[in-house]
């Protein structure tokens, strides 16, 4: 739930948007939809986690208004709607105070919000006993614990530092939640599946629902010379990229997930276009791919756990198989393991060749490690104590090392491996700071020549319609096809288009969108189904573009991180200064035009002590296609007394699938609460007496008004909400 202020924040794909209404009330249907079915929700990270490098230690300084207007707002939306059952607190501080131990935050949401669910910390994320408890902080993550083992509680309630009835509430919340969850009692709710099972998404309905949300999610930024829909089932298609044949459909880390199966976007592609054709595409791993993932088959890993530095048999204590070559201590320690900062293992495996060609080999961990090929070694990697154990778990690039020269493996011959590695002496200075992780990963895929994959594409793309990724891939084959280029962009957050932007006719903005990804596509790009997703944040060319900066720049030497824009995050952006970024808030192009018009009687003397006025907008469908459309309704405060930003979303709704000439009536409520700022004397929310007018965005976003008849309402005295 986290506000995407900084483009370089690596968990802006888990996130909703920079507007934090859009966020409050995405994460509020989300947590009622979960808990509808008994499970429990966490709505994270609280609070203000908007940069992930240094985040344990990091300080988010942030003026009052700021901090209640955009930071805390989704928070409170999905507190007041949803009322999740837990929510967890982020790892760096605000204003000074971690927090998991923050009275200030823990205090607004307790009393103020009058929320009464469990409060636990991330991972790792609690930083005192003492402290966290005061604040009101009820579960420590994970288990075993460090700061909330028996005698530290009991010395806390022998020196008078924590009250017998904070420990029992804290407790008490913690039951509930077990209540809530059928880990005590009876939770009322069904049997959830397996999450090792995934049978349960291979149904008609699943399926649907599924791939009819991919296809409303994907964001059609640019369409130039009406190149989309491709209708003609004839039409010749080039596809290249990696993604093409091996596309990534979910986040990484906690957000991966199983699957029972992914039609790929060729799959599709060439079902749908007869004469459709595969080049091939570019290499785009991050780290060299694990042999199952790149498809090499190996029946059977092995890993020994031996204590000491040596792997001698006497000091061998556990066997485990693994699905790949990857393994990571973090939490559970296998038995008979002595000491965490004290242990080797051998990973053990063989391999057939299935054809002849060279592959790339890496080995990442936090501390030493050697791969044997025929008992020869191949790849010897030394550390020393410097390195940070947690870097395995977030940043395994930084820790990669490649083999300079790729293996020479030939075909039907049997290869066995050996990758030996040792643990990290590696201690952080202060407990929970710093991430203790162990482990090895051994990367091995087929070799790919980048050169001649990219003249292959020139080659055939000379005469087709194209579909790719990867900035000199795209270029080659815009410059062979004359612009004729779609582009389909698969990511979490935004990527930089400026390279090649004018140089395509189309581009797809497709997230993570899921295992019905292909089917999706397919049905998006030959006309079956109308894109209608609008973007939930500004997209700008350069991190120097954007309000906040590049932060790890800007950090101070105290890990100080000063939000200096104030509420003035993304599209707010265009009070301060010309909005003119690559793509505004709100973008999102269709295949057809729609009217908006205002049906209900036009007010003039709104009094929000009336609690809500209704505002009824017809849209209708003025082309030729069948397609839905989402209103995104802003307020705008005309000459207003205190400076705020010049339009704030104040509502959204989509309609129905409309087909060619059709309409549909949309009603939003609006309250007083949706005129209001943060009154930072007094210390409240406040509605300023003033004239307001309504604003709908058209398909380009913020800054792009739908031409609708003027509506001004008169609030004509000042409140407080």
């Amino acid at each position: 739930m986290n506000i995407h202020r900084y483009p370089l924040c690596g968990r802006n794909f888990e996130s909703f948007s920079e507007d934090p209404l859009l966020s409050g009330l995405v994460a509020a249907s989300f947590v009622k939809g979960l808990q509808a079915k008994g499970i429990a929700t966490s709505p994270k990270h609280f609070l203000a986690n908007e940069a992930e490098n240094g985040r344990r230690w990091s300080d988010s300084v942030i003026e009052e208004r700021a901090l209640r207007e955009i930071y805390l707002e989704p928070f409170r939306i999905v507190v007041e709607q949803a009322d999740p059952w837990c929510i967890m607190t982020a790892y760096n501080s605000v204003d000074g105070s971690f927090c998991s131990e923050s009275q200030n935050l823990l205090s607004i949401l307790r009393d103020e919000w009058r929320y009464s669910g469990a409060v636990i910390s991330d991972w790792f994320g609690t930083y005192s006993t003492t402290e966290a408890f005061n604040a009101g902080l009820d579960l420590e993550m994970p288990g075993p614990t460090k700061f909330r083992e028996y005698n530290k509680v009991l010395g806390t309630m022998k020196r008078g530092e924590v009250q017998r009835y904070q420990i029992t509430d804290s407790a008490t919340r913690v039951i509930d939640l077990l209540r809530k969850t059928g880990r005590v009692g009876e939770s009322g709710f069904p049997p959830l599946p397996k999450a090792e099972e995934p049978d349960y998404l291979d149904d008609v309905e699943s399926k649907l629902l599924i791939r009819q949300a991919a296809e409303s999610s994907m964001v059609l930024l640019k369409n130039g010379r009406g190149t989309l829909p491709l209708v003609d089932r004839d039409t010749r298609l080039a596809v290249f990229g990696h993604h093409a044949t091996e596309p990534s459909l979910f986040g990484g880390g906690s957000a991966s997930l199983k699957v029972p199966y992914t039609p790929t976007p060729w799959d599709a592609l060439k079902k749908t276009y007869r004469s459709a054709r595969l080049g091939a595409g570019v290499a785009i791993n991050r780290l060299v791919p694990l042999p199952n993932e790149s498809g090499l088959k190996i029946e059977k890993i092995t890993l020994l756990w031996y204590n000491g530095d040596q792997p001698s048999p006497e000091q061998l204590f556990y066997s485990q198989g693994l699905k790949d070559t990857l393994y990571m201590l973090v939490e559970h320690a296998p038995d008979g393991l002595l000491d965490r900062s004290d242990f080797c293992t051998s990973m053990r495996f063989e391999l057939v060749a299935q054809k002849t060609r060279p592959y790339n080999l890496s080995l990442s961990g936090p501390d030493s490690a050697k791969c044997l090929l025929d008992d020869q070694v191949v790849l010897d990697v030394e550390r020393d104590l410097s390195v940070s154990t947690e870097d395995f778990l977030f940043d395994g690039s930084k820790l990669e090392v490649c083999r300079e020269k790729p293996l020479l493996l030939e075909t039907g011959r049997m290869y066995k491996f050996e990758v030996l590695s040792w643990s990290s002496k590696h201690m952080a200075q202060n407990v929970n700071l710093e991430f203790f992780i162990q482990g090895c990963r051994l990367g091995l895929a087929p070799a790919s020549d980048d050169d001649i994959a990219l003249a292959g594409a020139e080659k055939l793309a000379e005469t087709v319609v194209t579909a790719l990724v990867v900035d000199e891939l795209i270029l080659r084959v815009a410059k062979a096809c004359q612009g004729r280029t779609i582009v389909v962009v698969i990511a979490g957050p935004l990527i930089d288009t400026s390279a090649w932007i004018d140089e395509v006719d189309v581009v797809i903005y497709a997230w993570f969108p899921g295992m019905e990804f292909g089917n999706a596509l397919a049905r998006i790009i030959s006309g079956e189904v109308s894109p209608c997703a609008r973007l939930p944040t500004t997209f700008w060319d350069t991190v120097k573009d954007y309000p906040a900066g590049h932060i790890e720049s800007l950090m101070t030497s105290d890990k100080k991180i000063h939000y200096r824009e104030g509420i003035y995050v993304g599209y707010r952006q265009q009070s301060l200064q010309k909005y003119n970024p690559r793509f505004a808030f709100g973008h999102g192009l269709s295949y057809t035009t729609f009217s908006c018009s205002i049906k209900s009687p036009a007010f003039s003397g709104f009094h929000p002590r009336q609690e809500t006025a209704n505002v009824v907008l017809e849209v209708q469908n003025t082309r030729s296609r069948a397609a839905s459309q989402t209103i995104l309704l802003f307020i705008e405060a005309l000459e207003p007394a205190t400076p705020r930003s010049s339009v704030e979303l104040r509502a959204f709704a989509k309609t129905e699938v409309l087909e060619p000439g059709t309409s549909q009536d949309l009603e939003f409520c609006l309250k007083a609460r949706d005129f209001s700022y943060w009154d930072v004397k007094d210390h409240l929310w406040r509605v300023d007496a003033g004239n307001y007018r309504l604003r709908v965005a058209g398909p380009r976003g913020v800054g792009n008004w739908s031409e609708i008849e003027d509506v001004a309402i008169k609030i004509e005295e000042r409140l407080v909400v």
